[in-house]
């Protein structure tokens, strides 16, 4: 299945350079256009919908949340995706409880981007693993009533905060990548909005 992507960067040369990356990694990502203005992205529809719009933190920062908004308001199922985003968990926090998928810092490599937008386009949220490892470490610290966890999600939460990718935490768990994927989407929805 071919996840379909909407691209939001005022820098055609580093999103032609991100986007060539992609394809040589993966075949399963089509690119639909390139908008290089934040403020239209909003407004312009693409056609076909896309799965994922991908928006750079450096063209888009303050139209993140609009964006993520006007998707919603319009019954689109498109997952919004950021990335060259600030290596800032505050910023990610915010952009998570916007209703953002993917928060992809900018000194991850390409790969990275690639995990995002499946990810999102799975409905599940992807935050760079650095800043997974200190999402945790603050939600654990921050939080009395933490849920009720079984012994594999203590352990994933365990290999989260120390940093590790899902693909990693997969295999010392021995557990399905889709099982880690999810577990690790839904402790960032919850951290995304609590306080």
């Amino acid at each position: 299945m071919i996840t379909l992507v909407l691209v939001v960067d005022n820098h055609p040369l580093s999103s032609e350079g991100l986007l060539n990356s992609l394809s040589e990694i993966d075949k399963e990502v089509e690119i639909l256009n390139i908008f290089s203005n934040g403020p239209k992205a909003r407004f312009r529809a693409a056609s076909p919908a896309p799965d994922v719009i991908l928006v750079s933190y450096e063209t888009a920062a303050e139209f993140v949340a609009a964006i993520t908004a006007a998707v919603r308001a319009r019954g689109l199922a498109a997952r919004v995706v950021v990335f060259n985003a600030p290596d800032d968990l505050s910023i990610a926090r915010g952009l998570l409880a916007a209703g953002v998928s993917g928060y992809v810092v900018k000194s991850a490599p390409n790969e990275q981007v690639q995990e995002a937008i499946y990810a999102a386009d799975e409905g599940e949220v992807w935050l760079s693993p650095t800043l997974g490892a200190q999402a945790v470490k603050q939600w654990m610290a921050e939080e009395d009533d933490l849920p009720e966890l079984n012994e594999w999600e203590q352990a994933v939460l365990a290999l989260l905060a120390q940093g590790l990718g899902n693909k990693e935490m997969a295999a010392q768990l021995s557990l399905a990548e889709s099982t880690v994927n999810n577990t690790v989407s839904c402790f960032y929805k919850l951290f995304g909005t609590t306080r």
